[in-house]
């Protein structure tokens, strides 16, 4: 079987589950190929050398239209299915559909496609759900707004967002008296981190000890950075930047509690990845964060920038270690059985074999 995954941005750290999807097809014997519209700077996930991706990588011109050259590789491959990442990747190419009817052509639609559907009119897809053999709905959010623009529901197929539990493997906690407290989010006004040093700070008026560390970056920094100064919180966040999945992995194996205070989310990767490690998480109830999580059992859902729900769902597992460590077993055995990536990607393939 031989299959084209198709981004708009290839690698980006911020897209793992591209990485993922790719590693995960050639693990089970699959031939890809990808394609990309935009290269990002260095990434430092171990796969990219471990699978000589960048060989596998060719760069499509921006204008389609304009090179009607580089389009001959979906036309003489012959590929069994091609896989596009984002609704607009997929506008881009659902022309090539009549050309190749024997070729399946497949969109994930993820979160920020979606929303842009949302605020233009679904109108914006309307080859893209014409000419698309299968549109993916990564959770019920996502696939109730596809279904508001007019994707027809026969070609609707759910798959959500998984992850690889060996690389996020689960260690029991033990917290000593400084809890440890983690949040895996872009440094972007959508992950709220702003708001969520307003709930630090206000942990640490209380008297509470912890350490808060943020992992990753983005065109926040500064804002966050002068927060952090401006709270009085030097002492207990960490700014871990741009790290790789196994890094993220080990930071959140040495954390306790995971917080997620995001305004904007689809079905974040993020909060299965710190589930799967033993963490219990708190995070806000937006789009599909509800169907990452069971409010109650692996954590909690708090209403957005609501800063007293925030603080009592996070006293409630920093005052009860008991719970902490519960919860987090139950993370872990919730993710191990929804969200597996050895599962989902066999899935994945008889999709393309179907």
């Amino acid at each position: 079987m031989r299959v084209a995954i198709v981004a708009g941005w290839f690698p980006a750290v911020s897209e793992t589950f591209v990485i993922n999807h790719v590693t995960g097809l050639i693990d089970l014997g699959i031939e890809v190929d990808i394609f990309a519209f935009k290269q990002s700077g260095e990434i430092p996930h171990r796969q990219l050398k471990e699978y000589r991706l960048s060989e596998l990588t060719t760069y499509l011109p921006l204008n389609l239209d304009a090179h009607p050259e580089a389009i001959k590789p979906f036309i003489d491959n012959h590929y069994d299915a091609i896989h596009c990442h984002f609704g607009m990747i997929a506008e881009r190419l659902a022309f090539l559909k009549p050309l190749i009817p024997n070729t399946r052509l497949f969109v994930t639609f993820h979160g920020l496609d979606v929303l842009d559907g949302l605020k233009r009119g679904g109108h914006i897809y309307a080859s893209t759900f014409q000419h698309c053999d299968g549109v993916i709905a990564i959770c019920d959010y996502n696939r109730n707004r596809l279904t508001e623009m007019g994707c027809p529901r026969k070609k609707l197929i759910d798959l959500p967002n998984s992850i690889d539990m060996d690389r996020f493997h689960y260690i029991p906690r033990k917290p000593d008296k400084v809890l440890q407290i983690v949040t895996t989010a872009r440094l972007h006004p959508d992950k709220n981190i702003l708001f969520a040093l307003r709930v630090m700070k206000s942990l640490h008026d209380d008297g509470h000890a912890f350490t808060y560390s943020i992992i990753g970056d983005g065109e926040q920094r500064p804002d966050v950075e002068a927060q952090v100064k401006k709270h009085g919180l030097a002492n207990q966040v960490r700014l871990l930047g741009t790290c790789s999945q196994d890094e993220v992995a080990e930071h959140l194996r040495q954390a306790d509690l995971f917080f997620l205070p995001s305004r904007n989310e689809a079905f974040p990767v993020s909060l299965l990845e710190a589930q799967a490690t033993g963490l219990p998480a708190v995070t806000t109830n937006v789009a599909g964060t509800a169907e990452a999580i069971i409010d109650g059992e692996t954590g909690y859902l708090v209403q957005s920038n609501n800063l007293a729900d925030a603080k009592e769902k996070l006293n409630l597992l920093i005052n009860d270690r008991d719970l902490l460590h519960r919860m987090g077993k139950n993370a872990r055995s919730f993710v191990a059985s929804q969200f597996d990536a050895s599962v989902m990607m066999k899935r994945c393939a008889k999709l393309y074999q179907s």
